[in-house]
């Protein structure tokens, strides 16, 4: 596998990863102070960089 290849997860994927709904992720991508990865999207699909939920996900661990 490539690193150079760009990993997305749809919103419903994101939603499993967390075991949250996707209300949970609603309210996330509305809260500035909490600084959830914004989607990119595309044909009205929300896709999020996986690098850059990672990078939440260090940011959220190390904040605890």
């Amino acid at each position: 596998m490539s690193d150079e290849t760009e990993k997305f997860l749809t919103g419903p994927e994101v939603d499993k990863r967390y075991g949250r709904s996707s209300q949970s992720r609603w309210r996330w991508s509305k809260d500035p102070e909490l600084g959830f990865p914004k989607p990119l999207k595309i044909k009205r699909r929300l896709l999020y960089r996986l690098r850059d939920l990672e990078e939440f996900e260090r940011r959220m661990t190390a904040a605890s």
